[in-house]
């Protein structure tokens, strides 16, 4: 399962990186327009990300652990590992949901959660959890009351919409210093052919073009 959606992957599909001082980035629309820009930088050992995205408890950022910085948030990293790095793991109902139904499913009619479907069931559908969804302690209560253990009840995972976009920021910041990175050996492979270094660079161009989906220009003339 990601934590990334569709719609957060299209709110920043557009954007763009342009550096903002020293270690620190903003990406953003091309136009400017402050829509779900982001900024993220290095500040005394840790990496910050902040933006028009509410992150973090306040909603004003995210803070990450000691000893992260740009070279790391720009690589190929798994969301379970980016999670662990920046939030904490939190009970949470709609998760308790998905694992109680996930628990009935799995179990194949045998042991405890099967054998109390249909009062859990209930509990889940109480219409009351419409307007006010229970707490980890009613839960608790609830779930041991019906005789769980209550050492291993489910519900806990990163809070889902922070690592949500937290996951399609770095996603996107990696994908655009990727291209960014591409861009720039091509630009200095088109300079070795322009001075006639050899065949070698000419491949080098065609290579990485190939890979930005570019057309190097025969020529000489640029990419179209």
């Amino acid at each position: 399962m990601s934590y990334v959606t569709e719609q957060m992957r299209r709110a920043l599909a557009g954007h763009v990186l342009s550096p903002a001082g020293r270690e620190a980035y903003r990406m953003g629309r091309p136009d400017g327009d402050c829509a779900f820009a982001v900024h993220v930088g290095e500040f005394a050992g840790r990496l910050v990300v902040t933006g028009d995205v509410r992150l973090g408890a306040s909603g004003y950022g995210l803070v990450s652990a000691y000893g992260y910085g740009i070279p790391w948030f720009a690589g190929q990293q798994s969301e379970g590992y980016l999670c662990e790095k920046f939030l904490d793991h939190e009970w949470q109902w709609d998760v308790a949901v998905e694992g109680i139904r996930w628990l009935v499913s799995e179990a194949a009619g045998e042991g405890w959660w099967p054998e109390h479907a249909a009062e859990l069931e209930a509990y889940i559908a109480d219409p009351c959890w419409r307007h006010d969804e229970p707490d980890y302690m009613d839960f608790y209560d609830r779930m041991t009351g019906l005789g769980a253990d209550g050492c291993d009840l489910p519900g806990m995972d990163y809070p889902r919409a922070q690592a949500g976009w937290l996951c399609a920021i770095q996603q996107r910041f990696r994908e655009l210093r990727e291209m960014e990175q591409s861009v720039a050996a091509l630009d200095r492979s088109m300079e070795d052919v322009r001075a006639g270094r050899g065949q070698d660079a000419k491949k080098a161009i065609e290579g990485i073009a190939d890979g930005l989906g570019l057309k190097p220009d025969r020529e000489g003339g640029g990419g179209r």
